[in-house]
């Protein structure tokens, strides 16, 4: 789930729930593939995401569409910071790379 939220950071993809639905059968859950992915142009520091991705004392949660505050709520996904940073640094050195 952080890697979706950081890779929809680095496109400027508003999102949906369709690209956090998962498959379960039985045994495992996995999510399931990323659905009508619609990257948009980013217009300044403004751009925010669709569905939130960590929890503030705002009710509709963090949404700012900000690699630093993403990496803020590592904890919420279960990883470290440095974690989150590594699976930021990788999405943005792919989406540059290719």
């Amino acid at each position: 789930m952080f890697r979706r939220a950081a890779f929809n950071i680095a496109v400027s993809n508003g999102d949906h729930l369709r690209n956090h639905a998962a498959f379960w059968d039985g045994q495992n859950l996995r999510l399931t593939p990323a659905y009508d992915i619609a990257p948009g142009p980013r217009l300044g520091e403004t751009y925010s995401q669709s569905i939130a991705y960590g929890t503030t004392d705002d009710p509709l949660g963090e949404r700012s569409s900000n690699f630093a505050r993403l990496v803020k709520h590592a904890a919420e996904y279960r990883i470290s910071s440095r974690e989150a940073r590594d699976v930021v640094d990788r999405i943005t050195d792919g989406i540059t790379t290719h």
